[in-house]
């Protein structure tokens, strides 16, 4: 009888493991999460990092430093934008799962 269970608990495991597009479909959302992970963490660095700069009060040097804090401001956003973009192509992902989610 142990012999029995032991050969059913390994064909249950092997028809359990994914086949090769299923694993490169985990391995390409796992980078895109990834992705969109790393880039949320850079554009709130990046943010922070535009927000501790100093604006100071001599006229001559006023427009050059507002122009830093742009372009920081600027890659911000472009890092987010990844991160926007990272999120948005997860969620359509669990969209399709919706269906067998519902029971329908």
């Amino acid at each position: 009888m142990p012999h029995r269970r032991a050969a059913k608990l390994e064909r249950a495991t092997d028809e359990a493991e994914p086949d090769g597009e299923t694993m490169a479909m985990i391995y390409v959302d796992f980078a895109v999460c990834s992705i969109g992970v790393i880039s949320s963490v850079v554009a709130a660095v990046f943010w922070f990092y535009a927000s501790r700069i100093k604006v100071p009060d001599n006229q001559d040097t006023f427009i050059g430093e507002l122009q830093r804090i742009s372009r920081w401001n600027a890659r911000a956003a472009v890092a987010f934008g990844i991160a926007a973009l990272c999120a948005a192509y997860i969620f359509f992902q669990f969209l399709e799962l919706v269906p067998f989610l519902l029971g329908t």
